[in-house]
């Protein structure tokens, strides 16, 4: 079974995404695990909830500069 992190960096590459770093990449996994534990989803569902809310933090990270 593979990595949660090689997941993740998998997941990233298949939508195209190449400039995170590993603190991204520990908030995405965080992100998950939540998802995955209370939300009761599988790692597919879960990738996608984590994803659009580091999209939406970096967005506004982005916004404030």
């Amino acid at each position: 079974m593979e990595s949660k992190t090689n997941f993740i960096k998998q997941q990233l590459a298949e939508k195209g995404i190449y400039d995170y770093t590993e603190e991204d990449i520990k908030f995405l996994k965080i992100e998950m695990i939540d998802a995955m534990h209370y939300g009761k989803k599988d790692k597919y569902e879960a990738f996608e909830d984590a994803f659009y809310i580091w999209k939406r933090r970096r967005r506004n990270e982005r916004d404030k500069v």
